[in-house]
C-alpha cells in the first residue's frame, strides 16, 4: 500500500526544464547490495507567484518533486537551491552596466537555501514552497537556477542529481518629464518650437520609445 507523506499531490503545477545533467550515481563504497530498480527523483513541475518576478520584490516558488519509481521509496532527501546561476541575461554593448546578474540574484526569505524531506514513497509527490527575494538591481531577463537533490534508497545507497528551473525577471519602467520650454511666442496659426527633456528613472534600458502629446487646441 502506498502511503501519503508530507503534502503529497497528484497533479504538477507546470513543466520544469528537466534534467540537463543527470549526475545520479550509487555509492560503491558501502557494503550494501546495489539495487537494479534504482529510485529516480525529478521536478515534475513548478510555479511562480507572480509569474513575472519583479526586481526588488518577493515572490513565491512552489516545486513539485516526484518519485518515478513504482517500487522503492526515497529516503533522507536534501534539497538545495544553487546560488551559482546556470544561465542569466547577457547585456548588449552600451547597455546599463550598473545592473548585476550573478549568483546572489535570488535569496530565500526567512529561511536557508536547503530543505529536508524524510521520505517520498513510490509514485508519489512532495511539494516545497519557498518565498524568495530578487535583488533590486537585477538585470531584466530569464535566469536558470539549479536545484540540487541528494537522497538514499532503503539499502543506504546515495544518489545525487540536479534539476533546473527558469525564473523570468522584469524591471519596472519609469519615465519622468522635465519642464516644457517654448522658444518663441505662441501665435495662432503659426508653428512654434517646443522642447522638453525626458528622463529614464527606471533601472532598465528603454527602446522604441514613443511619446504622444494631447491637449485642447492641438
Amino acid at each position: 500500500m502506498i502511503k501519503n507523506y508530507e503534502n503529497f499531490n497528484e497533479v504538477g503545477q507546470g513543466q520544469g526544464l528537466g534534467q540537463m545533467t543527470d549526475q545520479t550515481q550509487a555509492d560503491d563504497t558501502g557494503a550494501g547490495v546495489q539495487m537494479r530498480n534504482k529510485p529516480k527523483l525529478i521536478i515534475s513541475g513548478y510555479e511562480l507567484s507572480p509569474k513575472m518576478v519583479e526586481a526588488g520584490e518577493d515572490f513565491d516558488l512552489s516545486i513539485n518533486l516526484y518519485n518515478t519509481n513504482n517500487e522503492n521509496t526515497i529516503y533522507n532527501l536534501k534539497i538545495s537551491l544553487d546560488q551559482n546561476l546556470q544561465a542569466q541575461p547577457q547585456g548588449a554593448p552600451g547597455e546599463n552596466n550598473a545592473l548585476v546578474s550573478d549568483g546572489s540574484i535570488f535569496t530565500p526569505v526567512d529561511s536557508s537555501n536547503t530543505f529536508y524531506t524524510a521520505a517520498i514513497y513510490p509514485w508519489n509527490y512532495t511539494t516545497k514552497n519557498i518565498r524568495m527575494n530578487v535583488l533590486p538591481n537585477a538585470k531584466a531577463g530569464s535566469y536558470v537556477m539549479g536545484v540540487n537533490l541528494e537522497y538514499e534508497d532503503y539499502l543506504g545507497n546515495q544518489y545525487t542529481t540536479t534539476e533546473y528551473i527558469g525564473i523570468p525577471v522584469v524591471q519596472k519602467a519609469r519615465v519622468t518629464t522635465g519642464e516644457i520650454n517654448i522658444e518663441d511666442q505662441l501665435i495662432q496659426g503659426q508653428p512654434t518650437a517646443v522642447s522638453m527633456n525626458i528622463y529614464n528613472t527606471g533601472k532598465d534600458n528603454l527602446s522604441t520609445f514613443i511619446m504622444k502629446v494631447d491637449g485642447e487646441g492641438f
